[in-house]
Parts: C-alpha cells; structure tokens; sequence
C-alpha cells in the first residue's frame, strides 16, 4: 500500500502557474507584437545591430515559449512510469520524448529520455552540485562509486548506495527523512518542489513492499530494495530512475534553501512588475496600430520656408541648405547619429567629408513618406564630387529619430534626422537618374 497518494497533473496543480513561470506568460504577450514591431520597424527605416538583436531575441523567446508548458506535458505523459521534471533535465530531451509519446512509440521515448542520463550529466547534475551541501565531504565520494558501478552495468550494488545517498542528503536540508509520511517536499516557485514532481516520484517509490519478489522492476522501491525483498531492481531502467531521484533532490534543495528569500522578493515586486508589464504591452500595442494604421503620401512640392517643421521634408531641406552654406555645425545637429557620436565630432566627420562633396546648388523634387519614421526624397544636386563637377538626381534618405538616437515610436517624442549617406553619394557622381534643372 502506498504511504502517499501520488498527485498526478491537473489545471489545479500546475507547474505552468509557478509564479516565474507565470510572470514569463504574462511577458509573452508583449514580447509577440515587439517581435511583430521590430520585424515592421525593419522594414520602414534603417535597421541598427540593436534592433537586429532585440528582434532575435524576441524570436528566441515566442519560438521557445512551449518551455512553460513542457514539465508539466512531461509529468502528464511519464510520471506515472516513473520519469519527472526537474530544472536540470534537458528541456531537447523532454521535448524529444514527448514527440515521441505523442507517436505512440513509447520504448523510444523512454530510450530518448534514458539517453540523457550519461556520466558526464550524472556527475554534473547528482554529484558535482550535491558537494556544496555536504558537510562532511563523504558523499561526494559514496556518489563517485555509485557513478563508477552504474557504468560497469553493477546495478545490484549501484541502485541502494544512490537510494542511501538521495535519503542522507534530502534528511540534512529537511531535517527527516524524505521518504518519512509526513515529509513535505513542496518548494515555492520550484519546478522540483511542485507537487506533480519531485513529491510525486517519492510517494510512487515509497510503496511498501511486504514480501519478497524476484519479479523485475520497473520504479526503485526504496522500502523493498533496502529491506532485501526486492530483488528485480539490477537494470539500467531502475538505476537511471534512481539517478534521476538524486537529480531532483539536488535541484530540490538549491530552491528549497533560497525559499524565504525568493518568496519575499516576490511579494515585494509582484505589483509594480505586473503594472510594469501591462504599460509595456500597452505601448507596444499601440505602435503598432499605429504603424500598420499609417498611410504613405507623397509632397512635390513647393519646398519653400512655410513648410511644416514636423515633417521630414523640412529637415531635408534644412541639412541640405547648411550642406551647401558648410555649415557642418548645425548640420550636425540634423545628422542621423547611430552611435551617439559627440556633437563636435560628428560636425568634423562632416566636414572632412565636404572637402570631397561640395554641394553648390540643390533643388527638392519629390519627399515620399513610406511610414511613420522613414521618408525618403528625390534631389536634384550639383557639386563637386571626388572624380570633380556632378551633378545629377540623387536619393536623400531621413527617419525619425529619439533624442538618444534610435528609431522614435509613434508615441514617442522625436526629430527628423537626415543620413549623411547622400554625402557620400555625391563623392564618386552616383545619381540615381541624369536631370536637368526643372
């Protein structure tokens, strides 16, 4: 009989409702418009290694977003044979077994999760970490051996020095036995210490065993094996369960000792990240409204000092004005400035790039607004470029930038900036067209 009822997965008793868990859901919604943002501000203005990162990153986040549902898939499909979620177990291999699972083919998915349980793993996950909670240094050494008889296939002695291990070390933190009645292994906001984890796999191998059997197992029945009535338990199948338990303990016990303190932090910020959040997700949601809301247009003309100063035409027609009058100072000021370089020092690159590109005379033909932070004009210019005189119709490209130089929201407060790129247009006589003046 067993001593505990076993707690199988329910929409009641969810790893997925763990308040971290939880806050990343809640962080889901944002992150997919802000993906679809980024993916759209791409599009209109000219991207920066920045929003190339925060773009891949959003991606990484939606694409690996099924990880908060994954350990509680897992218990659903494995626990009841004895396999659990644990922070170390590898999210490939859960999410490998379960496809497997969910095929039908059941010894592979098992062999999927097997597989997992190498030396290198064991020894990282069961043994290396456990050494931090051992006072007396012994146990590490009593793991080792353990680990060297599992892989000389020595089940027989391996499986009831790992199950002495898992009882020594969870009895220090908890102060009794892991395996007693009463023993309460529930962890706040630990994927080992929910219910349908790590106390599940206790209370299956916790089953009292009242005579001896020589049938082959499948669960290490601690009561049976170190009672010697179980003798079925020499197989890999067994031994990696048994491992797995040692796992689970070791992850058990780094949430179970930082409990208290991630419990507090948790109240204490719970309000402001959850307001945070919702400002967030609202902002995002209303660029992008806005950006699929807006509606290109076209201005040809006239381009004379009664124009609006928020448009981008304006702008346009202010650096290249300053371009011509080498008024690199102000121009500056105008300059599309990616990596924030001080004032002075981006009025000197521009300058340095006059002495190759002289603008003499300049004549605006068409401004074409393609979104809410991107314009892009048809200009008419002659000068003196490196190869000498030029002239020609060329591409002047603007975007609406922050103060601190990135691409401005809808929302967001924000100036017309000019890329200096045109410059170097004008350097070796590139036009997109020959023309004359109109």
């Amino acid at each position: 009989m067993d001593r505990r009822k076993a707690r199988t997965p329910s929409r009641e008793s969810r790893i997925a409702d763990n308040p971290s868990a939880k806050r990343m859901a809640e962080i889901l919604p944002l992150v997919k418009p802000l993906k679809a943002v980024t993916g759209v501000m791409k599009r209109i203005g000219p991207s920066s290694e920045i929003l190339d990162e925060i773009h891949r990153n959003a991606a990484a986040v939606v694409r690996e977003s099924d990880v908060l549902e994954l350990p509680d898939r897992f218990n659903e499909a494995f626990a009841e044979r004895g396999w659990v979620a644990t922070q170390s177990f590898s999210v490939d291999t859960m999410r490998n077994a379960l496809l497997l699972h969910d095929e039908g083919r059941h010894e592979d998915a098992e062999e999927e999760i097997l597989a997992w349980f190498d030396e290198e793993s064991i020894n990282l996950h069961a043994i290396n970490r456990s050494k931090g909670f051992d006072e007396t240094g012994q146990r590490w050494h009593q793991l080792r051996e353990a680990l060297r008889l599992t892989f000389e296939e020595r089940y027989w002695a391996a499986v009831p020095l790992i199950l002495i291990a898992c009882d020594g070390f969870a009895s220090e933190i908890l102060g009794t036995s892991p395996f007693g009645k009463d023993a309460d292994l529930t962890v706040f906001d630990s994927v080992a210490g929910h219910p349908t984890s790590l106390p599940t796999l206790i209370a299956k191998v916790t089953k009292t065993v009242r005579k001896s059997t020589s049938d082959e197992m499948t669960l290490p029945l601690r009561h049976g094996i170190l009672h010697g009535r179980s003798f079925g338990y020499a197989n890999r199948v067994v031994c990696m369960k048994t491992w797995l338990l040692m796992v689970a303990l070791v992850d058990w016990a780094c949430d179970k000792t930082t409990e208290d303190e991630r419990a507090v932090k948790h109240r204490a910020s719970e309000d402001m990240g959850l307001a945070e959040i919702a400002e967030k997700l609202r902002k995002a949601q209303a660029d992008r409204l806005a950006i699929e809301a807006f509606v290109p247009r076209t201005n040809t003309g006239p381009f004379d000092d009664d124009m609006d100063p928020s448009l981008p035409e304006f702008a346009i027609r202010q650096f290249l004005t300053l371009w011509k009058a080498q008024n690199y100072g102000d121009m500056a000021k105008l300059a599309v400035n990616l990596v924030a370089k001080p004032a002075r020092r981006l009025a000197g690159d521009l300058r340095e790039t006059g002495k190759r590109a002289d603008l003499t005379a300049f004549e605006i033909r068409r401004v074409h607004q393609t979104t809410v932070a991107a314009a892009e004009a048809d200009v008419y210019m002659e000068g003196v470029g490196r190869t000498g005189a030029v002239r020609g119709l060329f591409r002047v490209l603007a975007e609406r930038d922050t103060e601190g130089g990135d691409l401005a929201m809808p929302d967001e407060p924000g100036d017309w900036r000019v890329q200096q790129s045109c410059m170097m247009n004008l350097m070796p006589g590139e036009a997109i067209a020959d023309a004359e003046p109109e």
